[in-house]
């Protein structure tokens, strides 16, 4: 389902942003002095920044739930994953920094399974990943 909104999501921008040039290309001067340029730009800049860093909160979500009721992360990264989640989701219109949290929010769970699976290895526990 995820992936269909995602797939949609980005044939929806690719035709705006198609459009948009295309008009640009026939009619220069009609597309910026008649408020096209103005309203498309915007409506791919919505949609691209508001919609898209919303969907990626609904994954951590969804992430922080597997983590939670399946304990493959200690509590404190899974509420960090809940805060991350939450910050996206509300915050997103407020200020332009926000969407950087999902990117930064990344190495820290990649950290949180490399050193785990470091210890395991180390240890001598078999069920470490290959």
């Amino acid at each position: 389902m995820a992936a269909a909104c995602c797939t949609w999501l980005c044939f929806l921008l690719r035709r705006l942003a198609g459009g948009l040039l295309t008009s640009y290309a026939l009619e220069p001067d009609l597309v910026i002095t008649g408020g096209v340029y103005t309203f498309s730009r915007e409506l791919v800049f919505t949609v691209t920044n508001v919609y898209s860093i919303r969907m990626a909160g609904v994954f951590i979500i969804l992430l922080g739930t597997i983590a939670f009721r399946t304990r493959i992360m200690p509590r404190w990264l899974t509420f960090l994953t809940y805060s991350v989640a939450f910050i996206l989701l509300m915050t997103i219109s407020f200020s332009y920094w926000v969407p950087h949290l999902f990117p930064e929010w990344v190495p820290v769970i990649s950290l949180h399974i490399m050193i785990t699976n470091l210890h395991k290895k180390a240890a001598g526990d078999g069920s470490a990943l290959p």
